[in-house]
Order: structure tokens, then sequence, then C-alpha cells
């Protein structure tokens, strides 16, 4: 990755996918899910939180919120993935959540692969600013990124026979998601030269 063109090539880079704090994207949620879902007063957003040991790709927030649209009251806890901001220095080049929600959407109407519930899209931000989509949060652990999980965290920790069941689901996983039928059809939107493929 090359310096950005008002940073001496010497400099030091620091990856980063956000610079807003919890609580600013907080607040943009709220306003989003507000009309999102046509509440009839500001969604209740709380708990807002980045884990600091995952999501160094992009951002990830996960919240809570309650609401009540047309007479009905909803609450639930979910995770936002946004696309790193303008401002950032991210790991990739170029990001495409639109082809990541489609390739979830389609991973879960064909086959038992465990992936999140989604929930919204909104490849132009609104009130958050930068693109990004809300799925359901899942109870579990994720290997950590920073640092490496292979330095330290609770899979380096892990039992052997803790090891060996993770690496015969992963690969069950790897084989479900291999069987599914057409995959050239199913994923077009993964196909290099589509507009918008191929990117993380």
């Amino acid at each position: 990755m090359t310096a950005p063109a008002d940073r001496a090539p010497g400099e030091r880079i620091k990856m980063t996918v956000s610079e807003r704090s919890a609580e600013a994207i907080g607040w943009a949620l709220a306003e989003w899910l507000g009309a999102r879902t046509g509440a009839a007063e500001l969604p209740v957003v709380t708990n807002v939180r980045m884990p600091a040991s995952a999501g160094l790709s992009s951002t990830s927030v996960l919240f809570d919120a309650e609401w009540t649209s047309r007479g009905e009251f909803s609450r639930g806890s979910f995770v936002a993935r946004l696309a790193p901001e303008q401002s950032a220095v991210p790991v990739f080049p170029s990001y495409d959540l639109t082809a990541q929600f489609e390739v979830i959407s389609k991973v879960a109407a064909a086959s038992a692969v465990p992936v999140p519930t989604l929930r919204w899209h909104e490849p132009d931000g609104g009130p958050v600013g930068t693109p990004f989509f809300v799925m359901d949060q899942v109870p579990g652990r994720t290997p950590l990124d920073n640092p490496p999980y292979v330095l330290d965290g609770w899979l380096l920790e892990a039992t052997q026979p803790q090891r060996d069941e993770l690496q015969r689901a992963s690969v069950r996983i790897l084989a479900d998601l291999h069987a599914i039928a057409e995959p050239a059809a199913e994923f077009a939107c993964l196909r290099p030269g589509r507009a918008g493929g191929a990117r993380n």
C-alpha cells in the first residue's frame, strides 16, 4: 500500500476503519433506524460498542435497539457492518458491501451453513455516512485479529480436542458451501470484471 499524497513516503501509517466514536455512530444508527422502520419516535439504541480485538478490515458496530412502529413494539440485538470512511486508512482499496449482503443471503437460501439473519441493507449510507448492512447478533466467539489469533487469545489457548472440533466444523461448513448447486450462477456478484465484483 502506498502512502497517500499528503503523507511523507517514510511515514508510518496505522490501518483504521473509523475515526468516529461508538456514541456518534449510535446516534446516527438511531436516526437511520427511525426512518427505516417508520418509528413513531426516535428508536432507543443502547449498548453500542465496537470490538477492539476484531474487525480490522471494516467497522463492526454491535448495538441493541427498541422502537414502536404502527403500534407494534420491536426490539433486538444487531450488528452493523460499515464500510471504512473516506478519511480512514483501510486494509483493502475497495469494499463491496452489496456483494457481501448478497452472498450471505444466497448462502442462507441455498444451504444449511450457519449465517446471521440479515435485516437491512443501506448501500448509500444515509445518516450513517458510509455504506452498511445490519444483521442479528449471534452468540459466540471469533478468532482475534488484533493481535492475530495465532499469537494470543482463546484459540491459541484452546485444548487439542477443542481445536480438532473447530477444524471438523470448519471443514463441514466448507463442504456445505461447495455443495451449493450452480455456484457460478448463484454468486455472479463475485465474478471478476463485474461492477463491484471480487472486492472486500
